[in-house]
C-alpha cells in the first residue's frame, strides 16, 4: 500500500520547482530606501532611511501596486525598506526582469 503522504510530497515538491528564481533590485545609482510605503510615497520626500550603493544589490521581497507605479519592498541588512525612486535595475536569474 502505497504511504498517503507521498501525494503530498510530490505536490510540494513541483510547487517548488515551479517558483521563480528570487527578484532583486541592483542600483545604477545612490539609491534611496525609505522606511515605511508611508514615507515612500509622502512629497516630499523627508531623508531616506538608508541608501543603496551603486552595483549594491537587495532582493524584492514584494511589489506593491500604488496605482500610478510600484513600489518595492526589500529585505536590507535585517530590515525591510522601501525603494521607489532612483536609478535602478530589477535582476532575476541575473538578467532584467519585472516584478
Amino acid at each position: 500500500m502505497d504511504n498517503p503522504d507521498t501525494g503530498m510530497w510530490n505536490y510540494v515538491a513541483v510547487f517548488y520547482m515551479q517558483q521563480k528564481p528570487p527578484l532583486y533590485l541592483m542600483a545604477k545609482e545612490i539609491v534611496p530606501v525609505f522606511s515605511s510605503q508611508e514615507d515612500a510615497m509622502t512629497l516630499p520626500k523627508e531623508r531616506a532611511w538608508k541608501n543603496l550603493e551603486p552595483q549594491q544589490k537587495v532582493q524584492v521581497l514584494s511589489c506593491v501596486d500604488v496605482k500610478h507605479y510600484l513600489i518595492y519592498k526589500v529585505s536590507l541588512n535585517g530590515g525591510v525598506g522601501f525603494v521607489n525612486e532612483g536609478n535602478y535595475v530589477l535582476l532575476r536569474s541575473g538578467k532584467p526582469a519585472i516584478c
